[in-house]
Order: C-alpha cells, then sequence, then structure tokens
C-alpha cells in the first residue's frame, strides 16, 4: 500500500500549495492527549484539543487556523479510497490520490479566505 509519503506528499504541485500556505506537521495521537492535557501554553492545549476532536483512526489530515479553528479535515483513509478516474479528470495529476489531495488543500485555503476571513501574511 501506498503511503502520502511517496503519493501526494512526493507531488511538486502538493509541496508548492504546503510551502505556499501551510504550517505542515504530524503528531502522534498520544502526544496530542499528553499536549491537551498538559500546562502548556493555551494556543498548544486548544490546537492539541481541536486535532483529538477530529481524529479517526488512523490518520486525520486536519487543517487548522492559527487560533485552533478547524477549516477542514478528513481520514487519510478517505484521502487513498478516490476511486480510479479518467486521465481527463486527473487535470494534469499523475494519480488520483494526489489531485484529491490538493483539491482538499485548496478547499481549506478557500475556506479559510471565505468562511473563516482568515488572510495568512
Amino acid at each position: 500500500a501506498r503511503t502520502l509519503r511517496q503519493g501526494p506528499l512526493a507531488s511538486s504541485a502538493v509541496q508548492e500549495l504546503l510551502r505556499a500556505h501551510f504550517v505542515s506537521s504530524w503528531s502522534l495521537t498520544a502526544e496530542l492527549q499528553g499536549y491537551a492535557a498538559s500546562e502548556a501554553d493555551r494556543a498548544t492545549k486548544e490546537m492539541a484539543a481541536a486535532c483529538l476532536n477530529e481524529y479517526k483512526f488512523p490518520v486525520q489530515i486536519v487543517c487548522l487556523l492559527p487560533n485552533a479553528t478547524v477549516v477542514d479535515s478528513i481520514c487519510a483513509n478517505d484521502l487513498v479510497a478516490v476511486d480510479d478516474v479518467d486521465e481527463v479528470e486527473l487535470e494534469g495529476f499523475t494519480d488520483p490520490i494526489e489531485m484529491a489531495y490538493h483539491r482538499f488543500l485548496s478547499s481549506c485555503v478557500t475556506k479559510a479566505r471565505t468562511q473563516h476571513f482568515f488572510e495568512a501574511s
């Protein structure tokens, strides 16, 4: 089975989008639980709690604003379960998972701007 790292995260289009609009990181559930329960700064606690609230096994991709507002999230299993698509539908991407992840990220940028009135500085 392919991983996100071998697929969409290896895509130059996805990497470009991540660099331009996101702080990309990953955390284990146990780490998030520790942050949420700790005496860490409030922002860290709120972000950890927001991620835990969204979590679905095995991997959840969560887009947060700096104030811990969840813009959107998707379970990695749902992302990689994209059905085969016609080559015309790939819109220049090499595989459907890459395209789906890029669409998810682009949608997060749009939602952050239009629904949450967030513009990165």
